[in-house]
């Protein structure tokens, strides 16, 4: 008989492999690198660069980033909320804006023969109160010099309006608050500005950054500057983690220690290691980004 079919050997085989993730984590704290996560969106409103015909994404879109779903990422440790025109109870000032639909993805516009123009969201609501951090607007202006688009959020039960510079001191779970995004020209004469899409960004969990050990694997020869970025440069860079969601690929990381910091990196292998529920380790496989690639402009 198996000696897992025994109780006494069962808890202690378990008790085993708990002490290995335990000295797992403990690894991670020696001479650990700290990184930021993202996540590929699965479900969500879905961009309007997405093409009937093909069903496929634009891979350059700054909406969803190639992904089909507007926002296109979550990072790990946060909600982000992604707002574009097709979000519930915007409310466009009638007559003075339209959606310009021969752009994909589509995106509002200044009407003829108006020079400003305003959007309102809805009331939002963080649901945990560990703060609103960030912000972020998906927009163009052709002439800065006479035409713009200004952000600004409102405190619910209040009347004044706020510079968004101010908006990430909000830190409390019972504020709900709104935002006005007003387009503008100094006459009809301006091409209009256009606008895409804003994102704000709360913190929802007090661990938000990877820990990684680094691993010096051989380099193998059939490693591809496409698939693996500069190879001679980075050397086909592996870590090895614990406290993590599932990684899997279409996600990537962004360093925030050691003489990579600021550098984002693609997960293109993944494996695990694990005994039945207890995840030990998981081990990944990175090429680094070049600037140019769309994930450099993921928020």
């Amino acid at each position: 008989m198996s000696h897992w079919h025994i109780p006494r050997k069962r808890v202690e085989q378990l008790r085993y492999w708990s002490r290995v993730r335990q000295h797992n984590d403990l690894l991670l704290h020696v001479n650990p690198f700290a990184a930021q996560l993202w996540l590929r969106l699965e479900e969500g409103q879905a961009c309007t660069c997405v093409k009937s015909t093909t069903e496929m994404a634009d891979k350059k879109c700054s909406i969803c980033y190639g992904t089909k779903i507007v926002g296109g990422y979550e990072k790990w440790g946060y909600e982000t909320i992604s707002i574009d025109y097709q979000y519930r109870n915007l409310e466009l000032e009638p007559y003075k804006l339209r959606i310009k639909t021969e752009l994909r993805p589509n995106r509002v516009v200044l009407d003829r023969g108006h020079e400003s123009g305003e959007i309102l969201t809805p009331y939002i609501q963080p649901p945990v109160n560990l703060g609103w951090v960030g912000f972020y607007a998906d927009d163009y202006v052709y002439d800065a010099d006479h035409s713009g688009v200004e952000y600004e959020w409102q405190e619910i039960g209040k009347t004044n309006w706020n510079p968004i510079e101010t908006f990430p001191a909000l830190a409390t779970v019972e504020r709900f608050v709104k935002f006005r995004i007003t387009l503008w020209r100094d006459s009809r004469n301006v091409k209009s500005p256009v606008w895409g899409m804003i994102q704000v960004r709360n913190q929802i969990s007090a661990v938000t950054e990877l820990s990684l050990s680094r691993e010096n694997p051989p380099r193998r020869k059939d490693r591809s500057r496409d698939t693996y970025g500069n190879s001679e440069e980075e050397g086909g860079l592996r870590y090895w983690t614990t406290k993590a969601p599932l990684i899997t690929d279409d996600w990537f990381i962004e360093l925030q220690t050691g003489d990579r910091e600021n550098k984002r990196y693609r997960i293109v292998e993944f494996t695990q290691s694990e005994h039945g529920d207890e995840m030990l380790s998981q081990h990944l496989s990175l090429r680094i980004l070049q600037p140019g690639e769309i994930y450099y402009k993921v928020f």
